[in-house]
């Protein structure tokens, strides 16, 4: 038993799943002469599909600090992947998926609660993930859309002031500052 506290993961690949940090420290020692080069360190191998792998990664990377950024790009698969996973009939759903749709439930079960509401929306659910209200889930991917529709588009600046509002200040803020004129549109873009 080498003492870590959780196995390093990694797909068939050999890509780290989990542990990125853990290596990194790892390395660290070794090169100040504290750990033995040849350090071994526990690995588990995870035969996981592309879906499973980003389930994996955002769950075991939940108490990470993270920019808005990165929160939204989390928030934006989650909603995709909920929305793949809800129109399948639950008895053909894989374990992993049933799991995905449990675990959403009781965020659900737990925002309800929360909020004293007697529904809840599937940006209310987004929102307990990234710690925001669902409106400001649903600000953040209308943002984060647009973010992509400006890549398309090859708008590096105007992408640039969207992200650092994003990051820098938060998310009413970048999409305060994606809207403009009396109608309150999106940027003006032209295609």
């Amino acid at each position: 038993m080498s003492g870590w506290i959780k196995p390093l993961m990694i797909n068939l690949k050999g890509q780290i799943l989990g542990g990125n940090r853990r290596r990194e420290a790892v390395n660290l020692l070794i090169s100040q002469g504290h750990l033995p080069e040849d350090q071994e360190v526990e690995v588990s191998i995870k035969k996981l599909s592309e879906d499973e792998e980003v389930q994996f990664l955002i769950l075991d990377n939940a108490s990470r600090h993270k920019t808005n950024l990165q929160m939204l790009r989390e928030a934006q698969y989650l909603k995709m992947f909920h929305q793949s996973v809800t129109c399948k009939n639950r008895k053909t759903l894989t374990s992993s998926e049933r799991s995905f749709l449990d675990y959403w439930e009781e965020r659900k079960q737990t925002v309800k609660s929360q909020k004293k509401k007697k529904s809840v929306k599937v940006r209310d659910v987004l929102g307990s993930f990234m710690d925001v209200s669902g409106d400001q889930a649903r600000k953040g991917l209308k943002v984060l859309w647009l973010i992509d529709l400006l890549t398309d588009l090859g708008r590096n600046q105007e992408i640039m002031e969207i992200v650092e509002a994003l990051n820098k200040e938060n998310i009413t803020v970048a999409y305060k500052n994606t809207r403009s004129g009396k109608k309150r549109t999106l940027f003006n873009i032209d295609i």
